[in-house]
């Protein structure tokens, strides 16, 4: 059994860093409760329901802006450093809140909200600092929290909006004077989430370090009486083997310089921990089961340690850091999180609609107050998985695992989704459609024909346990995939200076899959209804859709090499004084 030393978090720069990460969705999602009022108040158009198409657009303007810039930050990131793309980052969200909040037309809400995506960089290269304050024993806890801030950002973000917005005629004891605010009705919560930006610019400017050319930390202690189970995708371990002395490095390999392109796993030798090397190769790949015996570390020798350790003193050609940033094991990495991204923005713009949907619509048919004390509900759950459950789980499957069984329980999960419906049958009162869904206007929601009777108040208990143990489990699969994919993303990267640029181009798959997935989901829900088909092509084919995209980034998993598991670049050697010089 071997036992690992955990290396405790740098707690001040994560704490930075997660001030930065929670502001960010906070001025996301602040717009979400008064979106929908404010370009009413344009009046673009006389048309209620023609709103909702426009508010599309203010919606997906920061999307697609980010997905033109999200490549660009990291690669900056990687020139100029991570401070300095993150003060700019977090700079432009301050100026694009207070823009948006002084917006009175829609030309000027879609600038603000392009400037806002188009200045943002914070995501990708917050990931990449976090990569780089941690080692291989606190990387789960590390990535763990950057997806929790960004969930508890999304619930605080709604209610400020919801709570701020036209003060004057919410507030008129507070602001009833007040003509800034009555000319300006939702600057106030615009106003709020900059201050909290402006707090956390500061705080990064003062306190958050540099680590574009810092050493990395060093590699963790292990103790081990057996081999470690690659299978099992654990920490890495070393067997305590006294009789392996010599170095397992392949002959013919000059110093076992970094241009090698032999795969060297885990070895032991005696005395101190010998440090990991691990060189990317795309040759004779072993199988995840075939690496149990086959997992080798090798000993480096000081020489060795100070070619491939030391702090980048040269930066990469732009075009040499496109290569690394464009390798096969970060390109497969990247297709799972855009497969992850679309398959989770997919069930986020579907779920409020479906369950507000008349049951003889295929819904449930719950109102607003209702759809939002489930989304609560499973946010809580979000708290406790995140902190506590995921690392557990990560160190004991590792990364991939994890990522592999988070997307296989979201194809059941979107299976299984549809089906809860059947236990509100006894509610139905009528087979015909009348109306197609919009995804922009949830207000206006799926009802059934006029003559309809009205439908009984409340659902089945069975069903509110069926359906909070549903949100839940998607809740699971969330951290297990996000987080993970966040790890791997990052684990994937063959030379530390191309980090921020595989960071950047893992944000821009991310948000074209964020861009599409609404109007996808959104297409095949309508054309499912209005269409009239029977079973699956009725309303189960969009959930069938989902499954169906979550069930092929399953399948990717399978092309990844195990060694993401394990960082590819090299890690800071231990201290000369410690460290034994082995022969080769």
């Amino acid at each position: 059994m071997s036992t690992t030393r955990i290396t405790p978090l740098p707690w001040w720069q994560v704490t930075v860093l997660l001030l930065i990460q929670l502001s960010e969705p906070i001025n996301c999602t602040v717009l979400f409760p008064f979106v929908y009022f404010m370009v009413r108040d344009f009046h673009i158009t006389d048309d209620p329901k023609a709103i909702g198409f426009y508010v599309g657009i203010v919606a997906s303007a920061f999307s697609v802006a980010q997905l033109a810039t999200g490549m660009l930050w990291g690669f900056l990131s990687d020139r100029i450093g991570r401070r300095p793309i993150l003060l700019l980052g977090v700079m432009g969200t301050i100026v694009s809140s207070l823009m948006f909040g002084l917006s009175q037309s829609l030309a000027w809400a879609v600038v603000a909200r392009v400037l806002w995506g188009a200045l943002n960089g914070n995501s990708c290269t917050a990931k990449t600092i976090m990569a780089e304050i941690t080692d291989e024993t606190n990387q789960a806890q590390g990535f763990s929290l950057l997806p929790l801030c960004w969930n508890l950002g999304s619930i605080i973000g709604p209610m400020i909006g919801g709570l701020l917005a036209n003060p004057v005629a919410n507030y008129p004891s507070l602001f009833g004077d007040s003509v800034l605010l009555a000319q300006y009705p939702y600057l106030l919560p615009c106003l709020f989430c900059a201050a909290l930006s402006a707090c956390s610019w500061t705080m990064c400017f003062f306190f958050l370090e540099e680590t574009l050319h810092r050493t990395l930390p060093a590699a963790p202690s292990f103790t081990s009486s057996r081999t470690a189970s690659v299978e099992n995708l654990q920490s890495p371990s070393l067997t305590d083997n006294s009789n392996e002395r010599s170095s397992l490095l392949p002959s013919g390999i000059p110093g076992a310089s970094s241009q090698s392109t032999g795969s060297i796993y885990y070895s032991t030798i005696s005395g101190p921990m010998p440090q990991k090397l691990v060189l990317a190769t795309d040759t004779q790949p072993p199988t995840e089961g075939a690496t149990r015996n086959t997992e080798r570390t090798a000993a480096i020798s000081p020489a060795l340690s100070k070619d491939i350790a030391e702090p980048p003193t040269k930066q990469l050609g732009a075009w040499a850091a496109l290569a690394i940033a464009f390798n096969r094991d970060s390109l497969l990495c990247i297709a799972g999180y855009f497969g992850l991204s679309l398959v989770a923005i997919m069930f986020d713009e579907l779920y409020p609609v479906w369950s507000a949907t008349h049951p003889d619509l295929g819904g449930i048919g719950l109102n607003s107050q209702t759809i939002g004390f489930t989304l609560s509900a499973a946010g809580i759950a979000v708290l406790y998985v995140q902190i506590t459950v995921y690392p557990k789980i990560q160190r004991y499957l590792g990364s991939l695992l994890c990522f592999r069984y988070g997307m296989l329980l979201y194809t059941v999960l979107a299976l299984a989704f549809p089906f809860i419906a059947a236990l509100e049958s006894g509610r139905r009162t009528h087979p015909s459609l009348s109306l197609c869904p919009t995804f922009s206007n949830h207000e206006t929601f799926l009802m059934p024909p006029a003559d309809t009777p009205p439908t009984s108040e409340s659902i089945r208990g069975i069903t509110w346990v069926i359906l909070i143990l549903a949100l839940i489990l998607r809740v699971i699969s969330n951290t297990l995939s996000f987080t993970s994919s966040n790890i791997l993303v990052n684990n994937s990267v063959p030379k530390r200076e191309a980090l921020g640029t595989v960071n950047g181009v893992g944000q821009t798959a991310g948000s074209l899959g964020r861009s599409i997935g609404p109007l996808l989901a959104g297409a095949v829900w309508s054309w499912s209804l209005a269409s009239g088909h029977g079973f699956p092509f009725d309303f189960h084919f969009v959930f069938f859709v989902i499954s169906l995209f979550a069930f092929v980034t399953f399948l990717v998993t399978y092309t990844w090499h195990p060694r993401i598991n394990h960082r590819i670049y090299a890690e800071a050697p231990p201290k000369p004084s410690l460290a034994k010089p082995c022969s080769v």
